[in-house]
């Protein structure tokens, strides 16, 4: 294949993930892993696709290829989390979160979403001590507020737990005060997204921000 019937298959894989036609998509990827099979983004994005589609089999297998071909990337491993997490195999997507962490030890969301996880595996002394690391670093994170107030209310210490319930509750008055005295701009659509206090966040898969396709979280 030419180069220009490459950048053309590209093109209709993008085209398909726009117009939510995963199907079509993971059709067009898997030609292009075929084509070439060392392409990292290719085999991504066709994990993307069959994960929209809910093949989950399929998904993970192309994941698992990203992983192998870009071990440097955290990725893969994340996508790899929300699947296991999806069919209640929380070990797995334990151990997939762990890898992605070593990889990018930056991302304090993938810290979180451990914990959440290691809470279900009933790992909750790590668990309360990943929120603790997370709200010493930013005492404005409710969530990790919330889920380390819930934690120290279940060993007993109430004191410990209204502190971590006040923290949120706190910061949930900061959003209210300045929704209350924001207005929106010209021109703008009168909505805005803002992450919901206090609760669990996970996050959807997107394709391969060095693609044509809609970009990664």
């Amino acid at each position: 294949m030419n180069a220009s019937s490459q950048a053309a298959l590209e093109g209709l894989s993008a085209a398909a993930f726009a117009s939510e036609s995963y199907l079509d998509a993971a059709a067009h990827y898997t030609r292009l892993t075929e084509l070439f099979p060392r392409n990292y983004d290719y085999w991504f994005n066709l994990g993307v696709a069959w994960q929209r589609l809910g093949k989950t089999k399929e998904s993970g297998s192309a994941y698992s290829q990203a992983a192998v071909l870009r071990p440097d990337l955290a990725a893969p491993h994340i996508n790899l989390a929300v699947l296991h997490s999806s069919r209640n195999q929380a070990a797995a997507a334990h151990n997939s979160l762990e890898t992605a962490l070593k990889i990018a030890p930056e991302r304090d969301d993938l810290r979180y979403h451990l914990a959440v996880i290691g809470e279900d595996l009933g790992r909750k002394e790590e668990a309360e001590t990943i929120y603790s690391e997370l709200v010493t670093r930013n005492p404005g994170d409710e969530n990790a507020q919330f889920r380390l107030g819930y934690l120290k209310l279940e060993r007993g210490d109430a004191k410990s737990a209204i502190a971590a319930f006040q923290a949120c509750l706190k910061k949930r008055s900061e959003w209210d005060d300045a929704e209350s005295t924001w207005a929106l701009p010209a021109g703008e659509p009168a909505c805005r997204s803002r992450p919901a206090p206090c609760s669990r966040r996970w996050w959807p898969a997107s394709p391969n921000p060095s693609t044509p396709c809609a970009g990664w979280p």
